[in-house]
């Protein structure tokens, strides 16, 4: 043969894959031809032997065997398959969810190789091309698809969606591989390809009037995976170590077949394993009996007091049974005595949980209906949109006085920041303040927002309870991020930016703004205690059913009775703006609808304030 360039030395020449995401590997044209070797030969080409091989049917031999051998890459099968549609609904979830990180993790984890629980970047690739083919090319689908367009994602991927979208309307975007992975490279076709699968379905739910992830398994079908498949998948090391755990405290569930019956058993000693993981998480060793109390400490800072509850008792239980089982019980029954003590029968937790058990009872749409529309939750859209860039925020890491207007309002609150103190003037008394506009909820179930009777003039956001109380809540659980001059979203804002916003994420910022409303003003006077007592005393007896009437002190009696009241009418007005209180008729009243928020807040509160009382004396 003569000494002319052969057209295989240059892999280009017909789409060979390039190292997804790197540069062009120096030896890749060998590996690519060991690999393409047989197929070759299986069309009677001998690499070894080229001497009497034309070019001309050289050249079709090798765009034969590379397009058998771009579709061999791109074609998963059986298990791999079933990984492969897995991992695209995957993606299809996390883009409808706006969750960037749990995309990132999924690509980050996809490479050349399939694994147990992720496609090679070929196959996924070669999955959203197939798909995309048919449905571009379905008489009922493809006047919709005609509007998808990728409208996100680094420009080379929308490059790359777009020259896939020309060839899938011709059902050609398969045969295409071997260029279009030449032109836009392995990464930015496997985006383009699994980005589109989302564009596409949710413009045909769109025109549905159905959510994405209800039109998600019909338009992409899901396979079982194998029970050999399943059964092969290596144990994550937090499943191993938590495996590990359930075979060393063995003789605890024994122990507990002895005390309970077999559905509590199961539920005591799941919940122990849990509080196990998190204990070695927390570097507390359960088999210490000095690392109990920091071990119940590290759980009481919750706001599902249910929960706190199962918790104590879950561990109540294992040291019981430690007393028995130990060679030296003695240290183990002194703190089952000091246990004992501090979390026996308290008759304020026994209602808290009573009125929690009725609260669950409710339907969760209802639940939910509701506590969307307290300010300090339906605020948090607007919040979001707020910190789409970071903001700067006070030396005391608040609002600065130009924002406070704009946020307070986020929570309808009427607030504006001002240069100098306000001028004073008459102010209703603040039992006047509480009883004003407050008969006319239409609904006893549901929340109600009064006519706001106070607007603040100040010259601090720390001077609006309100709004410092929602900042202190957002920060707490970190959707917001506070450095020394700016704020910014926080690792957890996603979760709570979402429109459809978790019931139970939506009570972690309730619960937290009551705790933190009920003792903004704990320092100011010593009269602050009695009156947050009788607050969470009151809203509790009204929400077990007790008839809680109010009424304003003779002006004649101490002037303690008279400052109390007045703090206790200021806290109950905060949860009244807020529409987590009514007063009807005279008296207290919470929305069934927001029990349990409002337990949850009332049992922080309860925490809150003892930690507070231990640390004064």
């Amino acid at each position: 043969m003569s000494e002319q360039k052969m057209p295989f030395e240059d892999p280009e020449s017909f789409g060979l894959p390039p190292v997804a995401g790197s540069a062009r590997q120096p030896d890749m044209a060998d590996q690519v031809m060991q690999e393409i070797a047989p197929l070759l030969a299986a069309d009677g080409i001998d690499l070894e032997n080229l001497d009497d091989v034309e070019v001309e049917e050289l050249d079709a031999a090798m765009a034969r065997a590379v397009e058998r051998h771009n579709l061999e890459q791109i074609t998963p099968v059986g298990d791999q398959e079933a990984v492969t549609l897995l991992t695209l609904s995957s993606i299809v979830y996390a883009l409808d969810s706006g969750t960037a990180e749990q995309l990132q993790k999924i690509f980050a984890s996809i490479g050349q190789e399939p694994t147990h629980m992720r496609p090679s970047i070929g196959h996924l690739t070669g999955v959203a091309l197939e798909t995309l083919d048919k449905w571009y090319t379905d008489p009922s689908l493809e006047n919709i698809l005609r509007s998808a367009k990728l409208t996100f994602g680094p420009p080379a991927t929308r490059s790359a969606a777009e020259d896939l979208q020309v060839l899938a309307h011709k059902g050609r975007a398969v045969r295409s591989y071997g260029n279009l992975l030449a032109n836009h490279g392995g990464l930015e076709l496997a985006r383009a390809g699994a980005y589109l699968i989302y564009v596409s379905i949710a413009a045909i739910a769109a025109v549905r009037q159905i959510a994405v992830n209800e039109v998600l398994p019909e338009l992409l079908p899901g396979k079982p995976l194998s029970k050999e498949h399943i059964d092969s998948i290596p144990l994550r090391p937090e499943v191993e170590q938590r495996i590990a755990q359930e075979e060393q405290y063995e003789e605890f569930q024994f122990w507990l077949s002895d005390q309970y019956d077999d559905e509590d058993v199961d539920e005591i000693y799941e919940l122990f394993i849990d509080l196990v993981m998190q204990a070695l998480e927390a570097g507390l060793d359960p088999d210490d009996p000095s690392a109990i109390h920091p071990w119940l400490a590290s759980i009481q800072f919750s706001l599902d007091y249910q929960n706190v509850m199962e918790s104590m008792h879950a561990i109540s239980n294992y040291v019981a049974f430690r007393v028995e089982d130990s060679d030296d019980p003695a240290p183990w029954l002194e703190v089952l005595e000091t246990f004992e003590t501090e979390v026996g029968e308290d008759p304020l937790a026994e209602q808290f949980r009573q009125i929690i058990d009725a609260a669950d009872m409710a339907p969760l749409a209802d639940r939910a209906a509701a506590i969307r529309q307290l300010p300090i939750v339906a605020g948090l859209h607007e919040l979001g949109q707020w910190l789409n860039t970071s903001q700067p925020v006070t030396a005391n890491q608040v609002p600065r006085r130009t924002d406070i207007q704009r946020l307070a309002g986020m929570i309808g609150v009427q607030a504006v920041g001002a240069a100098t103190k306000p001028e004073l003037h008459y102010e209703p008394t603040a039992f006047e303040d509480l009883m004003a506009s407050s008969s006319t909820a239409p609904n006893a179930d549901l929340p109600h927002l009064p006519d706001r009777m106070k607007t603040y003039s100040v010259q601090s956001a720390l001077e609006v309870p309100e709004l410092v109380s929602w900042w202190t809540a957002l920060e707490v659980l970190e959707i917001i991020e506070l450095t020394a001059s700016r704020v910014r979203q926080g690792p957890g804002a996603t979760e709570f930016f979402r429109e459809d916003l978790a019931v139970e994420n939506a009570e972690l910022v309730v619960g937290l703004w009551i705790a933190n409303v009920l003792l903004h003003h704990f320092e100011r006077t010593h009269y602050e205690v009695p009156a947050t007592a009788l607050v969470i005393n009151h809203l509790t007896s009204a929400m077990s059913g007790a008839d809680i009437p109010l009424s304003e002190p003779d002006p004649d009696v101490d002037i303690g009775v008279r400052i109390t009241n007045v703090s206790y009418c200021r806290s109950l007005r905060y949860l009244r703006d807020m529409g987590l209180v009514q007063i009807r008729d005279g008296r207290l009243h919470v929305p069934k609808t927001l029990h349990r928020p409002v337990v949850l807040g009332l049992s922080t509160a309860v925490q809150h304030l003892t930690e507070l009382l231990s640390n004064a004396d």
